[in-house]
């Protein structure tokens, strides 16, 4: 049989993509010889995009005391793959772990952070940076990281706006009089597995503001804050970005880097392949398995397994799933090109049994998915 190329996403709060990966590759080689399989570390974007393109493209992963999402000091991983380009994960500054998810935290929440490492990563001599959109619990359209990139966003009275949230409200005009230099010097390709706009019910707020911790009840007041500071913004830079696709993702920040640097969002699962090469690692490969923490109609909006089997598709290469959970209906993913799907839980169990066993099931599952395999090769 000819090699098994393992490309595992994260489950989300329970293992990160080269975990899940080598797991499988435990399960599988029960059944086969491991020298038959590659396992890649990979992601769309989101949580674990600095070590998929580190693993992936060489380099060297560092650490930087910047400001967490509620002000405290957090020490964020960043990567330089070479002299002149950088890797920023904002999941590493302001990610969802950072915070309880509560109402009050998602008002507070800050960006400013991720402006610290974007100027770290600068020093250090970067023309280009791949930053990584996904799994921030912020929702301050990318205004603290505008702030700590020196923008002043000043109220009627000439103050600074608070950070997080809150502060959009008070939003009256902006100054660059103490902007850092050579901020549009450098590329910044923004890693997103979304493609919302801003504001408005497919915005930042309305779809992922629940996610983060917004209550229903606030999800129309913030994004009138959001609606009314993305105004001034688009005023000051003289731009039109806050309807452009990936303007929402990570609260915004989407936002801010669009209408402010030079900055090109693309998706984030097709450009990662692309850095690693995906394609030459699969071209000899006579199955892909990929997978997941959930498998549901988000899947198809740019994540992960999305972008491997379009790749592998293109190739005639079989791609399985092996996931945390499925949605009922999986027509939709046999249609874009998955022949199974397996979800790992054996049975009825609560999610913290079910994070606890992730191991044991993903392995167990890989073994048998690879036994059911073998039965149709003579």
């Amino acid at each position: 049989m000819k090699k098994i190329v393992i490309a595992m996403d994260s489950f989300k709060g329970s293992a990160k993509s080269k975990e899940i990966g080598m797991w499988v590759k435990e399960g599988i080689s029960r059944v086969i010889s491991s020298e038959q399989i590659s396992v890649c570390t990979i992601a769309d974007g989101g949580e674990g995009t600095l070590e998929s393109l580190i693993a992936g493209c060489g380099g060297t992963i560092f650490t930087k005391e910047v400001s967490g999402p509620l002000s405290e000091k957090v020490n964020a991983r960043y990567g330089m793959i070479d002299d002149q380009t950088a890797v920023i994960e904002v999941a590493e500054v302001c990610g969802l772990h950072l915070t309880s998810q509560t109402e009050q935290d998602v008002l507070s929440a800050t960006s400013f952070g991720v402006g610290e490492l974007i100027l770290t990563a600068i020093e250090k001599g970067a023309k280009v940076i791949y930053l990584g959109l996904g799994g921030s619990c912020t929702n301050d359209g990318g205004a603290g990281m505008l702030q700590a990139l020196g923008v002043q966003l000043l109220n009627k009275e000439k103050k600074n706006i608070p950070r997080g949230a809150l502060g959009l409200k008070e939003l009256f005009e902006t100054s660059v009089a103490y902007l850092k230099p050579n901020l549009r010097e450098v590329k910044i390709i923004a890693l997103s597995d979304v493609d919302s706009p801003l504001i408005g019910k497919k915005g930042a707020t309305a779809v992922f503001g629940p996610q983060k911790g917004i209550s229903i009840e606030m999800v129309d007041q913030i994004d009138q804050w959001m609606k009314s500071y993305s105004q001034v913004i688009e005023e000051s830079f003289s731009v039109k970005t806050k309807n452009f696709p990936g303007a929402g993702a990570a609260g915004g920040i989407g936002f801010a880097l669009l209408s402010f640097l030079n900055t090109e969002i693309v998706s984030g699962i097709a450009e990662i392949l692309k850095l690693i090469d995906f394609e030459n690692e699969i071209k000899s490969a006579a199955l892909v398995i990929t997978g997941e923490g959930k498998m549901d109609e988000q899947t198809l909006n740019g994540k992960a397994p999305t972008g491997i089997v379009k790749l592998a598709k293109k190739k005639g290469i079989p791609v399985v799933a092996i996931v945390g959970s499925r949605s009922s209906n999986l027509s939709v993913f046999f249609a874009k090109g998955i022949a199974a799907v397996f979800p790992i839980v054996p049975g009825p169990t609560d999610i913290e049994e079910a994070i606890k066993q992730v191991k044991q099931n993903t392995v167990s599952t890989s073994e048998n998915v690879m036994r059911a395999i073998m039965l149709t090769i003579k």
